[in-house]
């Protein structure tokens, strides 16, 4: 017997899934490339690739798990909508396509300079996304000719329930995004003996200067965020004068 083909949504249906799809792709492009801040284009500072998908580098820390899992599920609705909107399509395109989207996002962070591009994100979303390809089939399984109902209502309230944590974050304290033009002051004959360099303790009065940076805010308000990732390059010079010593630190 000739395998049956799913059938695809009607045309109110289907409209709907366009439009929600439309609004989810808008909003996944702003937190993926500003993080919910005003769309900018960075200088340069932030761009950075990670060729090593998972693992700590002699530049990059390990991927974090609340990233991963943030962006695994950030593009489950990806998978969700495009199995409901293109049923027929084999498996293997709507992957290359969610791939290709990933790989997209990745090449514009890159060339806006507006964030890292890492291989695990490229992995991590294309996961997320056959995931909720993978959703579709079973529901297919299970619901039969109600699918295209049940799921376009599940994507609805989805996309509704995104909509609602985007205003409630944007409207909040709360920030994680770049900080742009941070200059963090010199500091000069330190108070604190203990203060260790890159190669040890600090000897004599060594100036400490933290050279141009960005950060990214976990919480507070902008003057006074709490900084979880920074990158910086710093410099020690003991007042011997001393060869300078540079390190890069990413924390």
């Amino acid at each position: 017997m000739p395998r049956a083909t799913p059938s695809s949504p009607d045309a109110t249906q289907r409209g709907l899934l366009v439009g929600l799809f439309a609004v989810y792709l808008v909003l996944l492009v702003w937190l993926v490339l500003w993080k919910l801040e005003p769309p900018y284009v960075g200088d340069g500072a932030l761009r950075h690739i990670k060729l090593v998908p998972f693992a700590p580098t002699t530049e990059d820390g390990a991927s974090e798990p609340f990233e991963v899992i943030a962006n695994l599920a950030l593009f489950v609705p990806f998978g969700l909508y495009l199995g409901l909107l293109a049923p027929s399509c084999p498996w293997w395109k709507l992957a290359a396509v969610v791939a290709g989207s990933s790989l997209t996002l990745e090449i514009l962070q890159y060339v806006s300079a507006v964030g890292s591009s890492d291989v695990t994100d490229l992995i991590v979303n294309t996961a997320g996304g056959m995931a909720g390809l993978g959703l579709v089939v079973l529901a297919r399984r299970r619901l039969g000719g109600r699918t295209d109902t049940v799921m376009t209502r599940m994507c609805s309230m989805v996309t509704v329930l995104f909509l609602l944590a985007a205003g409630i974050f944007i409207a909040s304290p709360m920030q994680y995004g770049p900080i742009p033009n941070v200059d963090l002051p010199v500091l000069s004959t330190p108070s604190d003996p203990t203060m260790r360099g890159p190669t040890g303790p600090s000897m004599g009065l060594p100036e400490l200067r933290w050279c141009h940076s960005h950060a990214r805010r976990s919480a507070g308000r902008p003057r006074s965020a709490k900084c979880t990732t920074f990158r910086w390059t710093w410099q020690l010079r003991p007042a011997s004068g001393a060869s300078e010593v540079r390190s890069s630190l990413g924390l």
